[in-house]
């Protein structure tokens, strides 16, 4: 690539920053990039040390890959990332360790070339056999970040060449994708979801960049890098998958001792009439359609159908939901 190249290639990039959303940003810096390093998938990621110096996720982005599976199988198969005396990475990704090494400098390799089954293994199953890396120690109040691309084929190694376009292009990539959060992150318009992973007992181990702002808004105490603790609970006492917390919708599942959370924000669209908002109150303390109708002086059909739109302007699922929903939300409807 040349200088002429070069420069075009970052105006592209830097044009895009404050234009794109953050998903949409991802996409469009990794294909870029894409064309100059022909990688099949990619990844980059935000890391916190914790107390214990263990380093924990705490925003990520993925291209062309299933976030939750390599994280899943890179927690089986290799472990996590460890911080010793803040100074040395402790890890058994050889390639994570020598970015960390020499940071801001593209380091590549085979897994095959380091004498470790549990790394190859790891590397056919995630289709990352080729690695080029550059990772950023956390410094200036910005978290440790690095950068990943991946190719599948065993006999795709990365040359010299392709490492010194790396070295020119990636600290770009870097700063292009911390401007973009800081410009988009919080930006919430309607019903969005977000993806957070955590253990079992409520410390994460992914989140979306957008997801940060959210969870600091319904939950001001929040302390990460764990759920917070209603949250928390609410979850481990719950059976269904779905649970309302005020305006925060959350699906979930249990795999592989975590839990995968897709957080919904739901706004109320238009307020609830008054004979909705009667229908609602009656819902919320467990009585059936037909009780309700009899309440009323209403047909079963009619309460039905007033029910539907309580459930549709309040954008929860059920009356299940409705209940949970009415106990934090009551005052506010009357």
């Amino acid at each position: 690539m040349n200088t002429e190249q070069l420069s075009h290639f970052l105006l592209n990039l830097y044009d895009a920053v404050p234009a794109m959303g953050v998903e949409q940003f991802t996409r469009h810096a990794f294909g870029h990039l894409q064309n100059l390093l022909r990688f099949d998938s990619g990844g980059y990621v935000q890391f916190s040390a914790a107390d214990n110096h263990q380093l924990r996720m705490t925003s990520a982005s993925a291209f062309n890959l299933d976030a939750e599976r390599k994280l899943r199988l890179r927690m089986e198969m290799l472990g996590y990332e460890k911080m010793h005396d803040l100074r040395e990475l402790v890890s058994s990704d050889p390639l994570i360790k020598a970015g960390f090494r020499c940071p801001q400098t593209a380091v590549h390799g085979h897994a095959g070339d380091f004498g470790d089954k549990h790394l190859k293994d790891y590397a056919v199953a995630t289709e990352a056999l080729n690695t080029l890396t550059m990772v950023l120690p956390s410094s200036n109040g910005y978290p440790m970040q690095t950068l990943s691309l991946w190719r599948a084929r065993s006999s795709a190694r990365y040359t010299s060449a392709q490492c010194r376009l790396a070295n020119a292009v990636l600290p770009h990539i870097f700063r292009a994708f911390l401007t973009n959060r800081e410009l988009h992150v919080g930006k919430l318009y309607g019903s969005q979801q977000h993806s957070l992973i955590s253990g079992l007992n409520g410390q994460i181990m992914y989140v979306d960049p957008a997801l940060s702002a959210l969870m600091f808004q319904h939950y001001p105490d929040w302390r990460p890098p764990f759920l917070p603790e209603r949250l928390h609970r609410l979850l481990l006492a719950d059976f269904s998958g779905v649970i309302q917390d005020g305006t925060l919708q959350v699906r979930w599942r249990q795999e592989h001792g975590l839990l995968f959370l897709s957080l919904t924000e739901i706004r109320i669209q238009l307020p609830l009439s008054p004979a909705e908002n009667r229908v609602a109150q009656l819902l919320s303390e467990g009585l059936s359609y037909k009780e309700i109708a009899r309440t009323l002086g209403n047909q079963p059909a009619t309460v039905r159908n007033q029910a539907h739109q309580v459930y549709e302007k309040l954008g929860i699922s059920g009356k299940a939901a409705l209940m949970r929903y009415w106990k934090t939300h009551s005052a506010a409807m009357h």
